[in-house]
């Protein structure tokens, strides 16, 4: 089994799809590892979500941007008055909604709900540690601020 590593597709089909097809990924034999932001950018969100979810061995770690579309869609957040979930249609998500429409299939509200912030792999006496944005070194793994794992904050 291979192991390949993308992120921050941001709703890119077209670039998916090459990087997937240069890469010749086996679909059924090689690991796949999304270090998060499927979501938002440009709006061909739903085609990137349905053609990860054809992997057999997809690790998807979560991104600010998949978390924030999550609770748009999720959590039934709506957009009001303003006030934090409002930044999220202006910072891509609205080409989300674009993509979506009124609703979000099950299967990738699912693929969202149950992503990690991160994922760890031990190859024979190396640990490797996938994050969508970074860690603090002086904190333990298990107390990593969200905000610097989604690179949101140094």
């Amino acid at each position: 089994m291979k192991k390949f590593v993308i992120g921050d597709i941001h709703g890119n089909y077209k670039a998916l799809m090459q990087c997937l097809e240069k890469s010749k990924i086996d679909y059924d034999k090689d690991k796949l590892i999304v270090l998060g932001d499927v979501v938002d950018g440009l709006p061909q969100v739903k085609e990137c979500v349905d053609e990860l979810l054809k992997f057999k061995n997809l690790v998807y770690i979560l991104g600010n941007h998949d978390e924030w579309a999550y609770e748009w869609y999720g959590e039934r957040i709506q957009d009001q008055m303003g006030g934090p979930k409002y930044i999220w249609t202006s910072q891509g998500g609205a080409n989300t909604i674009k993509s979506y429409g009124s609703d979000m299939p099950e299967s990738h509200l699912k693929l969202l709900r149950e992503a990690p912030i991160m994922h760890l792999e031990y190859h024979y006496d190396n640990a490797y540690l996938f994050v969508h944005g970074g860690i603090n070194p002086n904190k333990k793994i298990e107390n990593q601020d969200r905000d610097v794992v989604y690179g949101i904050e140094n």
